[in-house]
């Protein structure tokens, strides 16, 4: 037999299936949101994840160049001994290596030609290491093929079987046949040119520069830690190669997916809050017409442990079906929403945590949502039958519960001054996050009865009813419109913050003035000098430019060993006017008139700590006149280099990079190392110039005439040189970010559709709970338009408290996403309010809320007043 409470419980889903049905409804919503929000972040975590392989491989350990060639800096940098592939393959612990090398390529089909990236792969080993998407064909296979990527199969129009030519020696060409179409994730659109493939061998004979090995990708035998046999392997292989870990890339990816768990941990939580929330106070209201049913059940022999298992049932049927159809909901709506954003997201994934969390963010909201429930009903007594529904209000409950919301407000503020960074954000994401929501939610009820009086006399006016229907309206029942308010304190806050966040966003990526706009870049010879100083002059939108370029050398620090760095040499007047660099150690005007004296140069801070270098000390780099004493005139800070390695994780890389660098003159390049041209070109551009136009202009302009087989594919064309619109990637970024912010306001506007249901729910519980009020108001000669705007005025005040404080939250959110920035990235994030987009959100909110209590209360005017009274006193 089944228990009566269970019966009881199924009796009221069969008999009032309306207020239940919503109470599923608002679980299914909170639990679709969940589903959906997380299968998003698994999605952009599996689309990053996939772009990341496709690109750094699946390599344990990577052997690269530790010396390159003197001169001219390029794209490819040094090569790898002849014979150190058959020297890796020999080590008894290397179970598969694949050797791989880049270059440019002059590809040419019918009458255009362009230069472009090219890698040379092993075409037999190379798919164990760098796994590729074909949308058409098949991989490498012999050495008259080529792979060309979809971007450059879109530039040229190929498909599989078609023939391009790359240009070879003495005005020569080689036919290859297009065997495969790979397609790009959009990392690699993001962090790659388009790139062709192509046998190593042939890259090597075809190639416009000296041949050989850039990389070779190793994987060791079962059992072997790759951070020991590194070290091993590099002894064996001598001081020509670098072995590094290639898994520090994938680590340093793991835990950027542990920030998109956090993420989630914290979605997951807010809507299960929401959900709590609406469930509670949907039932709450809905217990309080039920007073007498309670009542009857008592004085018929219901323990208050059966009207416990009562209440706990009505609230887990709701619970159950919400969540079934909230994960059928959530799946249908994850999956659109990929296929909608399917640019920025790619791959869809929902993983195996996302459906349990969805679960039980469904199940253990409804279960905390029925605890106010259950104590209410447990706390009837059998003599509520009989007596009068009506209750005088608690103020002073209504005050001690604020008091409690300001204390988790303060409790939040305590939680971040604990010392550790890592813990700090833990006990914020975990417990300060949802204690200044609740703390703010207990607030709402005491602001409401605050502004009743204030609010009677502007509501009264608008809607036109008389002053005293509204006086008293809110105070009567604060808990009921603090339920309201908290309901729609999710969504406006979570509108509020998404908007604010990203403006600050966009705002802080806004490049500084000091930046260049465009860069132009030669990779196998220096750029005429002549055309170098007359460029500003004869290019259109021109305001400035400055010509770099790079070398190695081999430098002794003070106190260190010898070792390899990268001398970076620049123009010290143009470069001082376009770049602005931040200095730890140096004045700006001191150190550039250093540089201009000779014998000095510029080191990043990272090298202040590492190699002992600081401003005044010296470092002997030997040149070809002998070893050389330069002076360190300043220490400079790379803000880009702190995002990138404390974002993801790549220290030790950005680390080494920054410690090799020095910054030196073109002056002292050529009297000490005889490097006299410079290859790299940084463009500023007069205020609205686009930068594409300038690009290309200054591309075809720094073209010289053919000298030599380097100097025709050098101005071959424009396709000779190659270019970046910084302001162009601005734009993509913009795009790029724009587009997840429409993702986020779109979730951000079904929290608020949830609330509004919420509303409706709660609202139709009340109209229902003062059918005789309204009963009384009939009789008395109001109408049933004077009953409807009742109802609609006293919903706006609750949905103008919650437009307030949600926006005050959101701005609170946003600011500490700023502060969570550089707690954790060392990233200086802008924290913006935007005018515009507040009012959007507040506007939605106020529509969504008297939408919500129209429906209840219409439905309530048409009732006959007689009905009304008889209805509410039965």
């Amino acid at each position: 037999m089944m228990p009566a409470a269970w019966r009881l419980a199924i009796s009221h889903w069969r008999y009032r299936p309306l207020r239940p049905l919503l109470t599923a409804i608002v679980i299914m919503a909170g639990v679709a949101l969940v589903f959906a929000g997380g299968a998003g972040l698994n999605s952009g975590k599996a689309s990053l994840e996939s772009g990341l392989t496709a690109m750094l491989g699946s390599a344990d350990l990577r052997v690269e160049p530790a010396v390159q060639r003197a001169g001219f800096a390029s794209a490819e940098g040094g090569f790898l001994p002849t014979g150190m592939l058959g020297r890796v393959r020999a080590i008894p612990q290397v179970w598969m290596a694949a050797a791989r090398q880049s270059g440019h390529v002059l590809l040419q089909v019918t009458s255009r030609e362009n230069l472009v990236r090219a890698v040379g792969i092993s075409p037999t080993f190379d798919g164990d290491f760098h796994p590729m998407t074909f949308v058409a064909g098949q991989r490498l296979r012999r050495p008259d093929e080529i792979v060309v990527d979809s971007r450059l199969a879109s530039r040229f129009k190929l498909r599989v079987g078609n023939h391009v030519a790359i240009a070879i020696r003495h005005g020569n060409v080689l036919r290859l046949r297009v065997c495969g179409i790979v397609t790009e994730t959009p990392v690699q659109r993001f962090l790659k040119p388009p790139t062709c493939y192509l046998d190593r061998h042939v890259l090597a004979r075809v190639c416009a520069g000296p041949g050989g090995m850039t990389g070779i990708d190793i994987k060791l035998r079962a059992g072997l830690a790759s951070k020991q046999w590194a070290v091993r392997i590099g002894k064996l292989l001598g001081p020509a190669a670098h072995v590094a870990i290639a898994g520090t890339a994938r680590a340093a990816f793991n835990q950027l997916g542990g920030v998109f768990s956090r993420v989630l941990l914290l979605g997951a939580l807010l809507s299960g809050l929401c959900g709590a929330v609406l469930i509670c106070g949907i039932m709450a209201v809905g217990l309080q017409e039920r007073v007498r049913h309670f009542g009857h059940l008592r004085c018929l022999g219901a323990s208050r442990g059966q009207l416990t298992q009562m209440v706990l049932m009505e609230a887990l049927l709701a619970g159950v079906i919400g969540t079934a159809a909230g994960m059928l909901v959530g799946w249908g709506g994850s999956w659109l929403l990929v296929r909608h954003y399917a640019s920025v997201l790619g791959v869809y994934r929902v993983g195996h945590l996302i459906p349990v969390a969805a679960a039980l963010t469904g199940l253990l909201a409804t279960v905390f949502g029925a605890l106010l429930p259950m104590w209410l009903a447990v706390r009837v007594q059998p003599l509520r039958a009989v007596a009068s529904v009506a209750q005088a209000p608690s103020i002073k409950r209504v005050a001690l519960v604020a008091v409690g919301g300001i204390l988790l407000i303060v409790l939040q503020v305590a939680l971040w001054q604990v010392p550790s960074p890592v813990w700090r954000f833990r006990l914020y994401a975990l417990v300060g996050n949802p204690a200044v929501f609740i703390g703010v939610a207990l607030i709402s009820p005491l602001v409401v009865v605050l502004l009743e009086r204030p609010a009677a006399w502007v509501l009264a006016f608008i809607w036109g009813l008389r002053r005293e229907l509204l006086l008293g309206a809110w105070s009567r029942s604060p808990w009921r419109t603090g339920a309201m308010v908290a309901s729609l304190l999710v969504g406006i806050t979570f509108f509020i913050s998404v908007e604010s966040r990203a403006e600050g966003l966009l705002k802080s990526w806004d490049f500084p003035a000091g930046l260049p706009d465009v860069y132009v870049f030669s990779p196998f010879a220096p750029l005429p000098s002549n055309r170098l100083k007359t460029l500003p002059r004869v290019v259109p939108g021109i305001k400035d430019s400055t010509a770099i370029t790079a070398f190695f050398v081999k430098a002794k620090p003070p106190g260190g060993k010898r070792r390899n760095m990268l001398f970076v040499v620049i123009q010290p007047k143009s470069f001082e006017r376009m770049i602005s660099l931040q200095f730890r150690q140096g004045n700006e005007q001191q150190v550039f008139a250093a540089l201009l004296k000779g014998r000095a140069v510029i080191v990043a801070s990272q090298a202040q700590h590492a190699e002992g270098l600081s401003a005044g000390s010296h470092i002997v780099i030997d040149a070809p006149v002998g070893a050389v004493r330069f002076k360190v005139a300043g220490v400079a800070n790379s803000p880009g280099i702190n995002i990138l390695k404390n974002y993801f994780g790549s220290s030790r890389l950005f680390g080494q990079v920054a410690r090799m660098s020095l910054v030196g003159t073109a002056a002292d390049a050529r009297r000490y190392f005889g490097i006299t041209g410079l290859n790299t070109v940084m463009i500023s551009l007069k205020p609205g110039i686009r930068g594409m136009p300038v690009m290309e202009a200054a591309k075809k302009y720094m073209s010289g005439r053919p000298k030599s087989f380097l100097g025709s594919l050098f101005s071959a064309g424009i396709g000779g040189l190659h270019g970046t619109s910084i302001k162009q990637m601005k734009r993509s970024l913009d795009h790029l970010v724009r587009r997840v912010l429409g993702a986020l306001s779109l979730i951000a506007m079904l929290v608020l559709v949830v609330a509004s249901v919420g509303v409706a729910a709660m609202m139709g519980a009340s109209v229902r709970h003062r059918r005789y009020e309204f009963g009384v108001l009939r009789a008395c000669g109001a109408g049933r338009g004077q009953l409807v705007r009742l109802v609609l005025a006293e919903t706006s005040l609750a949905a103008l408290v919650a437009c307030g404080l949600g926006v005050v939250q959101g701005l609170y959110f946003a600011w500490m996403a700023t502060n969570i920035d550089r707690l954790l990235a060392g990233f200086e994030s802008d924290f913006m309010i935007n005018g515009a987009g507040l009012v959007f959100p507040v506007v939605l909110t106020l529509a969504l809320a008297l939408g919500a209590a129209l429906w209840p209360a219409a439905r309530a005017s048409v009732i006959a007043g007689r009905a009304l009274l008889a209805s509410g006193r039965c």
